[in-house]
Formats: structure tokens, sequence, C-alpha cells
């Protein structure tokens, strides 16, 4: 169990989904451009072709501490890497299907937070058969919620085109990041929501994989 003793968050899982599981409420409904973007388990279009390099057994039940969690996940059309910060976890399918709804682990490419539930990170692809630019595929998505442009930013070595959206919740601030990279036929989208007082950078959890 060398890939669990990496996280530090292994043996306090059950507790920290128990948190998660609240904090996905909450995050659910105010993730605008994620349930937007991908759409929904039927129409989504999970078109990445992954590695998960750790996860080699499968979770039946609702937790199941016999599992080599994902340390890492890769993404394998556009051959980037996401590895978390020390203080977040990746949701497996099972858990996803738990806490999202039955299908949403065939959505959503990433799920992965903190025990908090201040911070979560979501990834998913999907199509782009109408060839339309990342920018209005934004737009499209936010409609008019307010929002504010994020210049081009570069992650693992491609450029996204980016949005960010501030939220009001029992009293904090948060900052929803929205990133689009546009390849082939389809988004990759990136959607990061965190506390504004937390710094981290969307660019240091993804890197280029050889």
């Amino acid at each position: 169990m060398e890939e669990n003793e990496k996280k530090p968050l292994h043996k306090d899982r059950i507790l920290t989904l128990i948190v998660a599981l609240a904090g996905v409420a909450i995050i659910a409904g105010i993730s605008i451009l994620a349930f937007k973007l991908s759409g929904n388990s039927q129409n989504a279009t999970n078109g990445a072709n992954t590695t998960n390099t750790t996860n080699t057994t499968e979770n039946t039940g609702f937790i199941n501490d016999a599992i080599t969690y994902e340390t890492e996940h890769i993404i394998q059309d556009v051959k980037i890497k996401f590895v978390p910060k020390e203080d977040m976890l990746i949701l497996t399918d099972s858990e996803i299907d738990q806490y999202m709804g039955a299908g949403y682990s065939q959505v959503y490419e990433i799920v992965s937070m903190n025990a908090e539930a201040t911070k979560m990170l979501y990834c998913f692809v999907v199509d782009n058969s109408e060839n339309i630019a990342e920018e209005q595929y934004i737009e499209n998505a936010l409609g008019n919620t307010e929002h504010e442009k994020i210049e081009k930013q570069v992650i693992a070595e491609l450029e996204f085109s980016g949005a960010k959206l501030n939220y009001d919740e029992d009293g904090k601030q948060y900052i929803e990041e929205c990133y689009v990279h546009k390849y082939d036929d389809k988004f990759l989208c990136i959607d990061y929501w965190h506390l504004s007082t937390e710094e981290n950078s969307i660019s240091e959890m993804f890197q280029k994989v050889e």
C-alpha cells in the first residue's frame, strides 16, 4: 500500500467523504459552469482515454479500505496528468455516483476535493461537433450569469480560455475558475471551486506527460 501512504487523507477517508457529501450538496448547487458544460449523464461526451495508474481494485461498496486509491490521474487524449494538492483526494467512480447521482462517473473525468469541502476540482470532456470557439462555448454555457473573463492560461503546456465567478456562501467568499481547451472535436473543461483566500494555482495541479 505504498501509494496509500503518499496520500495523508487516506486513513481518514470515511470522515472525509462524509464531510464531502455535505460539501458536494452545496457546491453542486452553485457550481454553474460545471453543471452547464457537462450537461447530463445521457448527453455529455466522456471522450478521453484514461490511465488509472493506482486505482487497481474495483470498489463494489460504498467505502472499501482495501482499494488503492488514485494519487494521480492521466488524461491520455491530451497527455496531461492531474496531481492534486496534498490536502485533496480523488474520488472513485463509485463515490462520484454515490454523491452526485448515478451515471455522473461517466460524465466527470476527475472529481477531487479536500476534507473541508472548501476546494473542489471537476474535469470533464464534452463534444464540440459544431466546432465553436472556446470563448463562445463559455459564453453559451454561462448565459446571463455574471462572470469575469480570464486571460488565456497555459496549463501543462495547453492553452485554455477561462472565466471566473464569485460567490458568497455562509459568510465566506468563494471563487469558481472555469477553463476550456479545444482539441480535435472536443473540449477539455476544468472547473476549480475554492475559497477566495486560497491561492493555489490550478496550473500547479497539472503536468505534461510525454
